[in-house]
């Protein structure tokens, strides 16, 4: 017995088990079994990154000059920092890519229900603003949602996707 956020298994005495967790550990797959998440980035055929298996796909390029893109179903987002640059040195489920920006540094990491994106400011001369280009599948629109989070809507206005909104630690 499975779901998005738990697994059971049947132990010894033949009772049941059940782990439950805080995100999810289990998708969908294509016949409409649970599969295991595994969001280990490996090298693709043709060039950058992508996760093993969830119910979403992400695609990190050989350079951040490309963009970053994110695919469920027929549903594409891609969005690129303007000017950024650099090379992924990837372990596990993230990514890192150095120096992108003057004094920034950027780290994307595939979870169980979303890709995050961090951009780490080195110093005080690192830049105090960012833009980013987005590009949409056929029938996505991206409106502004609650508390400033960026939310990408279907042609029937459900909300497929959301970038959170942004915030900063010290």
């Amino acid at each position: 017995l499975r779901t998005a956020r738990s697994r059971t298994y049947t132990n010894a005495a033949g009772s049941y088990v059940a782990r439950v967790f805080a995100e999810p550990v289990n998708h969908r797959g294509a016949d409409g079994r649970w599969r295991k998440i595994d969001n280990r980035l490996e090298r693709t055929a043709g060039g950058g990154l992508s996760n093993r298996s969830n119910r979403y796909d992400v695609q990190l390029p050989d350079t951040l000059a490309e963009p970053v893109a994110v695919r469920e179903g027929d549903d594409r987002i891609a969005f690129r920092l303007l000017g950024a640059e650099g090379a992924p040195d990837a372990s596990g489920n993230a990514a890192r890519y150095d120096d992108v920006l003057p004094s920034v540094d950027a780290v994307y990491e595939a979870r169980g229900d979303a890709l995050k994106e961090t951009l780490v400011l080195a110093d005080r001369e690192a830049p105090h603003a960012f833009a980013f280009q987005l590009s949409l599948s056929d029938g996505l629109t991206a409106r502004l949602g609650d508390a400033d989070a960026v939310e990408f809507t279907n042609e029937h206005g459900a909300v497929v996707a959301s970038f959170a909104p942004p915030f900063m630690e010290d």
